[in-house]
C-alpha cells in the first residue's frame, strides 16, 4: 500500500488531529468543523473593514461551510430520530447517505419528529426559516461550490449582494438553536429509555395525566369515567393504551405528580440509611477535642503528650477499622445494592433511575461478582469516602418521592454539607425534567442574542 506522506501524523503532537476510528468523529463533529471555519472567515472578511480579505471572494467559503454544517447537523438528528423511533414507531424509509437536498431532509426530519413527541415543535417551528432560506438559495450544496450548474446556468444570478454582517448575526442564531435541538434530542433519547411511556403518550404527557388523575378512591365514581373519556378524546388513544397510562401512573417513584402514594424504598429503612450515615460523619468530620486540641498542646518533648496523642490516634484508627468491619457484616447484599443505587440516583432528575440502579448494582454484587469495586466493602468505603454521599442520598429520598424519610434525615443532618437546595425540594421544584429545561434555557439564551442583535 502506497504511504501517505500529506495526511499523516506528525511532531508537534498537538498538532495532530483526531480522525476515523481515533476519536470516534460523527456528523455532529463534522458540522461543528465546518461552523467554526465558517465563523472564523466571516471573522476574518469583516476585520479591518473588509480590506485585508475582500468579502467578494470571501463569500464563497463562508457560505458553503455552512449551509454544509447544517446539512450535517440534520442528517445527524435523523441518526438520533432513527434510535428514538425504535422505542415507539416505525419510521418511513428515507435516503440518509444518498441525499444532499436541505429542503427534503428538513421535511422529512420535521414531520416525523413532530409527530414523533409534540415537545419538538418548539424547535422546530423556531429553526424552520432559518433552514428554510438555506434550502431556497442552495438546495443541493452546489451554488457556493462551483459558479455554474450542471447545467451551465451561473449561480446567484437573482441576488446581486449578501452582507456578511448579516450572514453572522444569523448564523449565531441559527446555531444557537442546532446546539440546543441536538442536545434535546439526545436527552429525549434518555427520557425515553426509561420506558415510561406508551406508543402515544410520551413520559412528559404521562406526568401531566398523573397530575391530573383523581384519587384510587374516586375511580368507581361516575366522575371518573368522565376523566377517562377526556383523556382518550385529548390524546387519541384507547382504553387499552390508557390502562396502560395508568398502570405507569401507579408505578412512578414520585409523590409531586401521582395521585398515589410512591412505591416505598427496595430493600432499605431509615435505620440502615442511618447507619451509614453515622459511619460517615465519623469518618468524615471527626470531633474537634479528639483530634485538633491535643496536637495544638503537644510538646515534643514531654513524653505523656506523645502517648496520649498516640493513643488517640491508635483509638481512632481502632473505631475506624470497626466500622468498616462492622458495616460490611450489617448490610446485605440487597441493601448494599439499594444504598449504591441511592448514591447513583441523587445525581439524576429521572426517578426511575432509582429501581433501574438497584437492579443493575443487584447484579454486580450477586454471588460475590464484584465486577465494579471488587468487594462490599470496597463498595461501603467508596460510599463513606464520597464528600457528598449524605447530600446526594437526601436529594434522591425527595426525588424518589420519599419526602417524610427525606425531610427526617435532612433535619437532623442539616449540619453535615450544604443543603441549600432543601426548599426547593421541598416545593417539588427541584427536579425539573431535562427536556424542558434545554427548552427554557434554549428560549432565554436565543431571546437575548436576538436582542442584542437590534441592540
Amino acid at each position: 500500500m502506497r504511504k501517505n506522506n500529506t495526511f499523516r501524523g506528525c511532531e508537534p503532537f498537538w498538532a495532530n488531529a483526531c480522525v476515523g476510528e481515533n476519536g470516534m468523529p460523527d456528523y455532529y463533529e463534522y458540522a461543528k468543523g465546518f461552523s467554526e471555519a465558517s465563523n472564523i472567515l466571516i471573522e476574518a472578511a469583516l476585520s479591518n473593514s473588509g480590506c485585508d480579505h475582500a468579502v467578494d471572494i470571501m463569500i464563497y467559503p463562508i457560505c458553503f461551510n455552512m449551509r454544509h454544517s447544517v446539512e450535517l447537523r440534520l442528517k445527524g438528528a435523523v441518526v438520533i430520530l432513527s434510535k428514538l423511533a425504535t422505542s415507539r414507531q416505525q419510521l418511513p424509509e428515507f435516503n440518509l447517505e444518498g441525499s444532499h437536498d436541505i429542503g427534503k431532509i428538513w421535511d422529512y426530519l420535521s414531520r416525523e419528529l413532530n409527530s414523533f413527541d409534540a415537545r419538538i415543535d418548539f424547535f422546530t417551528d423556531r429553526l424552520d426559516p432559518f433552514i428554510r432560506d438555506f434550502a431556497d438559495i442552495d438546495p443541493t450544496g452546489q451554488t457556493f461550490r462551483y459558479p455554474y450548474s450542471n447545467e451551465n446556468i451561473k449561480h446567484l444570478t437573482d441576488i446581486p449582494t449578501i452582507n456578511v454582517g448579516v450572514l453572522q448575526r444569523v448564523f449565531a442564531a441559527l446555531e444557537l438553536l442546532l446546539d440546543y435541538f441536538k442536545n434535546f434530542l439526545l436527552e429525549l433519547n434518555e427520557e425515553y429509555a426509561l420506558k415510561t411511556h406508551t406508543k402515544r403518550i410520551s413520559r412528559h404527557q404521562i406526568l401531566k395525566i398523573a397530575s391530573e388523575t383523581p384519587a384510587l378512591q374516586e375511580w368507581r365514581a361516575p366522575a371518573f369515567s368522565k376523566f377517562k373519556d377526556r383523556i382518550k378524546a385529548t390524546y387519541n388513544i384507547g382504553s387499552k393504551e390508557l390502562a396502560e397510562v395508568l398502570n405507569i401512573v401507579k408505578g412512578l417513584y414520585t409523590n409531586r405528580f401521582s395521585p398515589f402514594a410512591p412505591p416505598k424504598l427496595k430493600f432499605l429503612t431509615k435505620d440502615k440509611i442511618e447507619e451509614l450515615f453515622k459511619a460517615w460523619i465519623f469518618i468524615n468530620q471527626p470531633e474537634e477535642k479528639a483530634l485538633k486540641a491535643p496536637r495544638a498542646s503537644l510538646v515534643i518533648s514531654d513524653s505523656d503528650s506523645m502517648r496520649e496523642q498516640l493513643a488517640i490516634v491508635i483509638e481512632k484508627d481502632r473505631r475506624r477499622q470497626s466500622i468498616w468491619d462492622d458495616l460490611a457484616a450489617s448490610f446485605s447484599k440487597d441493601e448494599l445494592a439499594d444504598l449504591t443505587a441511592l448514591y447513583e440516583a441523587g445525581n439524576s432528575n429521572y426517578a426511575e433511575h432509582y429501581p433501574f440502579y438497584v437492579e443493575y448494582y443487584q447484579a454486580e454484587f450477586k454471588d460475590g461478582n464484584y465486577r465494579c469495586y471488587g468487594g462490599a466493602n470496597e463498595a461501603l468505603v467508596r460510599l463513606i469516602k464520597k464528600p457528598n454521599t449524605l447530600q446526594c442520598m437526601i436529594k434522591a429520598l425527595f426525588l424518589t418521592g420519599q419526602y417524610s424519610l427525606a425531610d427526617s434525615l435532612a433535619e437532623k443532618y442539616s449540619h453535615v454539607g450544604n443543603l441549600d437546595w432543601l426548599q426547593m425540594a421541598r416545593e417539588g421544584q427541584l427536579f425539573i425534567e431535562p427536556c424542558e429545561t434545554i427548552k427554557t434555557n434554549c428560549a432565554m439564551r436565543f431571546k437575548e442574542l436576538v436582542e442584542s442583535f437590534d441592540s
